[in-house]
């Protein structure tokens, strides 16, 4: 953004994870990526700079290195590390309370005062929770799709639907059948799971049953998750949904949104996809100017429309 709050660019790249190896260098990608973009002579005067790093409540030590990698780049200023939760909610509400529900590779809630986290609920990655994740729906749609080709549970399209993902993802044939299936699963890299979860959830719209059970299934965990942080915080203000499977499923988006007014019917609910302009107004604060919700809802419209993929750049 430029001096007078002008979205300039918006760029995405790999996702980054403090869980990860490279994190740090691959939010350093992204970074020399966007700025390679920028017009001439606007790369080195910034500044604000704000990183939201899942994974960062547990991997604490991963702000350092994502500094350390900052102080090497002269950008006149030091970035402001957050986890993405606490980006995602800034990137609901220019408010400083309130609650944030993220359902996207992973899953979190937390309890937000003063900008900042004052309680957590799961996050604990994809192996101890995660519950209603991507990667929890992925894998869902993975053990139903063996239970019906096993003889073990209920019909489902998923049983040649989820083959052909892993087809799709890995480039080599998957039969139709449970060890080609168990072979190639364990071959993927973990966030491919959450490329199976858009499998799930196209079948449940085309009238799966066993994958609506499954959508279903996930809204149910990610509300209790929210529930939990909300008794345990203690705050009020708004309730921001955020995340790639909120956002893109209209099954467990709205799902959550009518659970949510259902229990706290005077609470705003609010849906966005990621914490990029959450983000954003923490940088513009950093250089001493606030934003109100409407110039941040135009903001948020402004990165939707303008954003360019550059995972896929070589």
């Amino acid at each position: 953004m430029d001096g007078d709050g002008q979205l300039v660019i918006a760029r995405r790249g790999r996702g980054a994870n403090a869980f990860a190896a490279g994190a740090a260098s691959t939010v350093s990608e992204l970074l020399l990526g966007a700025m390679a973009d920028l017009p001439p002579g606007m790369a080195h005067d910034v500044d604000g700079i704000v990183v939201g790093l899942a994974g960062l409540l547990a991997r604490p030590e991963a702000a350092a290195s994502v500094r350390k990698v900052f102080a090497g780049l002269s950008y006149g200023c030091e970035p402001l590390v957050v986890n993405d939760a606490e980006a995602m909610f800034a990137s609901g509400t220019a408010g400083e309370d309130g609650h944030v529900l993220v359902g996207g590779t992973g899953a979190i809630a937390m309890g937000i005062q003063q900008t900042r986290a004052v309680a957590v609920v799961d996050g604990h990655g994809w192996l101890l929770g995660d519950e209603g994740s991507g990667v929890w729906i992925g894998l869902e749609g993975l053990r139903a799709a063996l239970r019906a080709l096993d003889g073990r549970g209920q019909q489902t399209s998923l049983a040649s639907e989820v083959p052909r993902m892993i087809e799709s993802i890995s480039g080599q044939p998957c039969a139709l059948e449970p060890t080609a299936i168990v072979r190639a699963a364990n071959e993927l890299p973990r966030s491919a799971l959450g490329l199976i979860a858009r499998t799930v959830d196209r079948e449940a719209m085309n009238g799966d049953a066993v994958s609506h059970s499954i959508l279903v299934h996930a809204a149910a965990s990610l509300i209790r998750t929210l529930e939990a942080a909300v008794e345990q915080s203690g705050v009020e203000g708004p309730i921001v949904l955020g995340g790639s499977v909120i956002h893109d499923s209209a099954t467990i988006r709205d799902g959550l949104v009518g659970m949510s007014h259902a229990r706290w019917p005077s609470t705003a609910v609010r849906v966005v996809k990621d914490g990029a302009a959450g983000a954003a107004l923490w940088a513009r604060r950093q250089a001493g100017i606030d934003y109100d919700d409407a110039r941040l809802e135009q903001l948020r419209q402004q990165i939707e429309t303008s954003v360019l993929d550059l995972s896929t750049r070589n």
